[in-house]
């Protein structure tokens, strides 16, 4: 046997809010080893996977491949934004060039039977397409760790036999596959391993593999209502002339998935030449910054504290708002909660589940969370420029050299780096009402307290200013601890269950 490159260690395995499912957990696996993950429901399977993901916190001596894609039980919130942009960007995430991810995403939707539904939003495919699509962006990147958390929940019989052939060609190129299963909902295996969870504990057995295969040599047609027929090679043509007297067009004729034959490379470097290249870490934290910020714009979520920043400066703005750099400090102020705000959403804009399958793009939970926070660069220049344009729209008695444009911009910037500091923060409690209390009661402080980073701004806004006033002071006690509450809560992120 292979030395292990999958390593599970930990002294108590904690799920959600902190409720413990197992202790003295340690595993390993081999490359190529294909792990079935079993128990009854509420046992904590899904921890167990996300442990081994490393997307909750575990034993410093755990070890993992370099890669992984994890592909959750379920999707709570489905982004309104195209299959195959959705695809495109988690594998630029994940590393790829754009010419790479494209491929892959179009091979990877033709062989889980979803090439049709490519232009098709998320959030309008059915409960078995988007199971599909959940495997599928885990398939990605070709990861050294493929975590399936009961892939086969709402799939058809193609889709149960194509996610199988997945896992089959997984394992051929010597990847680590956890797959959770259900009793309700099987999913044929070939031999490996079982961790079975039970009574707060891990057992490790041999399983031999499911003999329910599919016949070789049966080959798939999908006609143009939709229809899938399986046939052999011998009964096609009459599948064929059949579906054509009936005027249905002909979409794909190909071998049923699993019933090609696997290659297992012989040597076991082979599959570490051929593994994609990925580019380095911050590139991939920028390209899933725009991801998300994508996500965001797609979700209309951004349009509520949008809209009540336009209004304030509506309201500012509506008469003689007075000396210009006094009243862009009172707009400042209120760019930051609305910033706190479109941060929390931005890291709320998709499940649980979802959040966690980007996390494993990104390679952790604390890169995430630094992209998310990163994704409102687009909304903080929009904003900061609108809090320019309004008072030289209905201000025109009030002089504007370039040198206070420039200040009134670099005020709200500041203002918005702070805000999106403190929404990072707010975003790792979990439960939306101590949110809320935890954003009031800060709030309050930073707003009664005599010294806080809002300070020099509040003293800005209520003191007379004139275009000589400097904003250099004001905008450093905002962008500095906006930076650090960043850096603090995506470390905090990857130390929380």
């Amino acid at each position: 046997m292979s030395d292990p490159v999958l390593v599970v260690r930990a002294r108590r395995l904690r799920a959600a809010r902190g409720v413990v499912v197992a202790r003295d957990v340690t595993l390993a696996a081999a490359p190529g080893d294909v792990v079935a993950v079993e128990g009854p429901n509420g046992s904590g399977k899904s921890t167990l996977l996300a442990a081994a993901a490393g997307l909750l916190p575990a034993d410093s001596a755990s070890v993992r491949p370099g890669s992984v894609g994890y592909a959750p039980e379920r999707a709570g919130t489905l982004p309104r934004i195209p299959l195959q942009r959705w695809l495109l960007g988690l594998a630029r995430t994940a590393g790829l060039d754009r010419e790479e991810s494209a491929r892959r995403a179009g091979d990877l939707l033709g062989r889980l039977g979803l090439a049709h539904a490519s232009a098709v939003s998320l959030h309008a495919l059915s409960r078995g397409n988007a199971q599909r699509a959940l495997v599928a962006q885990a398939l990605l990147a070709d990861p050294g760790l493929l975590i399936l958390d009961e892939p086969s929940g709402g799939l058809d019989a193609d889709g149960v036999t194509r996610v199988a052939a997945e896992i089959e060609r997984a394992a051929g190129r010597r990847a680590v596959v956890l797959v959770a299963r259900h009793p309700t909902a099987p999913l044929p295996l070939p031999s490996g391993l079982t961790w079975r969870l039970h009574d707060g504990r891990v057992d490790t057995r041999p399983r031999d593999g499911d003999p329910h295969r599919l016949a070789a040599g049966l080959m798939e047609v999908e006609t143009g209502d939709g229809a899938v027929r399986r046939a052999d090679e011998a009964g096609l043509p009459a599948v064929l002339r059949a579906a054509l007297d009936a005027g249905l067009a002909i979409r794909r004729v190909q071998p049923v998935p699993g019933v090609l034959p696997v290659a297992v490379p012989a040597d076991p470097e082979a599959a570490v030449v051929a593994a994609p290249r990925r580019a380095g870490a911050i590139f991939r934290v920028l390209h899933g910054a725009v991801h998300r910020s994508r996500l965001l714009a797609s979700s209309q979520w951004f349009l509520a504290p949008v809209l009540l920043f336009l209004i304030v400066l509506g309201v500012v703005y509506a008469t003689d708002a007075g000396p210009p750099l006094q009243a862009a400090a009172v707009t400042a102020i209120t760019l930051v909660p609305v910033l706190s705000w479109l941060t929390v959403l931005a890291q709320r804009v998709d499940s649980r589940e979802m959040a966690r399958a980007f996390a494993a793009h990104a390679g952790g939970r604390a890169r995430a969370h630094l992209a998310t926070d990163l994704a409102l660069a687009p909304f903080a220049v929009l904003l900061s420029l609108a809090a320019l344009v309004a008072p030289l729209i209905s201000q025109g008695e009030y002089a504007h050299p370039a040198p206070l444009d420039g200040r009134i911009v670099v005020l709200h910037l500041a203002a918005a780096v702070f805000g999106a500091g403190i929404g990072s923060l707010l975003a790792l409690i979990e439960r939306a009402g101590w949110r809320l209390l935890a954003a009031v009661a800060l709030y309050l402080v930073l707003f009664v307290a005599g010294s806080t980073p809002m300070s020099p701004l509040l003293r800005l806004s209520t003191h007379p200013a004139t275009l000589q006033t400097p904003a250099g002071g004001p905008a450093a006690w905002l962008f500095l601890p906006g930076l650090a509450l960043m850096a603090v809560a995506a470390f905090l992120s990857g130390r929380l269950t």
